[in-house]
């Protein structure tokens, strides 16, 4: 047996797993872009109802799992990802109407700067301004949220209430 039969048959045996390989890795990278473009999209999409969309705080957890601190490209993103988080952990409770507004404020701004830099990273060219205004939200929504709202504490408090009731003998 000579060496080109030798590497006819070791080619017919490596070529097609070398194949196999290759299509899987490629399958694995194009599988993680799509993660990576789903909680983009998820976020663009939910970033007018951010406190009550459970698909923004689903995409939002999603980012630690989907972008790799340990890749240069994708680092910017946990980065402000965990400023953002870090943010949102120190809602200011006990405090006036001006605290919580400067406190959604700048959590508005950390979200923009977050879908700006994903943005960047997947390759779309969308600036800041778009990001922030860029947005339709019809005053129906948001007022139908809020009269969810009051009605679900206006329900909580009759039942609070009603707990207390019971516990007073009343």
């Amino acid at each position: 047996m000579t060496i080109t039969d030798i590497c006819m048959i070791l080619a017919t045996f490596i070529g097609p797993i070398t194949a196999m390989l290759a299509q899987k890795w490629i399958e694995k990278r194009k599988e993680a872009l799509n993660r990576k473009i789903w909680v983009f999209h998820t976020l663009m999409s939910t970033r007018a109802l951010r406190a009550s969309s459970p698909e923004h705080v689903q995409a939002l957890n999603a980012i630690d799992v989907v972008f790799n601190m340990n890749k240069k490209a994708e680092k910017p993103v946990i980065d402000a990802w965990g400023e953002y988080l870090d943010h949102l952990a120190h809602y200011p409770d006990n405090s006036g109407e001006k605290e919580i507004q400067t406190w959604h404020s700048k959590g508005e701004n950390f979200l923009i700067e977050l879908l700006k830099i994903i943005s960047d990273h997947l390759g779309y060219s969308f600036t800041s301004v778009q990001l922030q205004r860029g947005i339709y939200h019809p005053h129906g929504h948001a007022d139908a949220l809020s009269s969810q709202m009051e009605l679900q504490n206006m329900i909580l408090g009759r039942v609070d209430g009603f707990d207390q009731d019971k516990h007073t003998g009343q």
